[in-house]
């Protein structure tokens, strides 16, 4: 009997997974055509493979809901990226990019949302970022793992969690006050950016994509009272960026102006240069009361 090269274990091995992938997506998606999705496999189509795995609603979702064992869901979400890659050569493209964001809000949108559960919802994203090179792809993971998060954000936004020390600077406390990092003798005065606002500046995102996710941060910060420091500075990133989106832009510079004019100490010396926000300015016509406060705030 004549030994198969290694390329063609290797492809046994990928065709076996698949196929053992597929079936575990079957039993807890009945509405799965697993016999078209194992054709898919035997004629290496990757592209229609995850075109059916990811128009069937159920299937990525019992990785979220049914299947008991985490690490063997885990596994399976991996291999479903890996399927990304593979059913377009490994290229970033705008097929690649709706993939990513068609697996990730299928992950979001699963099941419930208790805490147990969008603790196995952070996992599985986690894996998607961290598998995904492209800059594009993991701005758009991180804006839906915010999403998630910020259903528990005192469980899942904390300093001490991946996503929380993102949302922090340098310079800032963490949540016990402490300050965090080498900066934490810096003056008032001259804050340091948040770790994700330094990101997106050193993978040079557009302000569309910055300001789609800072709002998103901001969203998460809106049910927990603690938190609103940590909204007004988000806030007020946003709204410096120049968003084609003139309403939310219009929405959140006036919720911001609110946020300075009812707490104008507290950051101080990141709402000190306020006014000369251009969606800021646009106050003094559209909320002239409002911006006729947060004048007299700043002066």
């Amino acid at each position: 009997m004549t030994t198969p090269p290694l390329s063609s274990r290797l492809v046994n091995v990928a065709e076996d997974a698949e196929l053992r992938l597929v079936s575990l997506l079957g039993e807890h998606s009945p509405s799965l055509n697993v016999p078209q999705c194992e054709a898919c496999i035997n004629s290496g189509n990757a592209t229609q493979l995850l075109q059916l795995i990811l128009a069937d609603k159920g299937s990525v979702a019992s990785l979220v809901t049914h299947v008991p064992d985490v690490e063997e869901a885990i596994g399976s979400f991996a291999l479903l990226v890996a399927l990304i890659a593979g059913a377009n050569d490994d290229q970033d493209t705008a097929a690649t990019r709706s993939a990513v964001t068609g697996l990730g809000n299928a992950v979001v949108q699963a099941g419930d949302n208790a805490e147990a559960t969008c603790g196995r919802k952070l996992r599985l994203l986690a894996i998607l970022y961290n598998l995904r090179a492209p800059v594009l792809d993991k701005v758009e993971v991180l804006r839906q793992m915010m999403i998630v998060a910020g259903n528990f954000p005192s469980s899942f936004l904390r300093a001490q969690d991946p996503l929380g020390n993102l949302l922090l600077a340098e310079d800032e406390a963490d949540d016990s006050g402490e300050k965090t990092g080498a900066a934490a003798s810096r003056l008032s005065l001259t804050p340091s950016a948040p770790r994700i606002v330094q990101l997106m500046h050193s993978w040079q995102i557009d302000t569309e994509q910055r300001f789609a996710l800072y709002q998103t941060i901001v969203q998460a910060f809106q049910a927990n009272p603690l938190s609103g420091v940590r909204k007004q500075r988000f806030l007020l990133l946003s709204v410096e960026c120049a968003s084609s989106n003139k309403t939310a832009v219009a929405a959140a510079a006036k919720e911001a102006a609110i946020g300075a004019v009812r707490d104008p100490i507290s950051l101080f010396a990141h709402q000190r240069n306020i006014l000369n926000i251009p969606s800021i300015s646009a106050l003094a016509q559209s909320e002239p009361i409002l911006f006729g406060l947060l004048k007299i705030f700043q002066e």
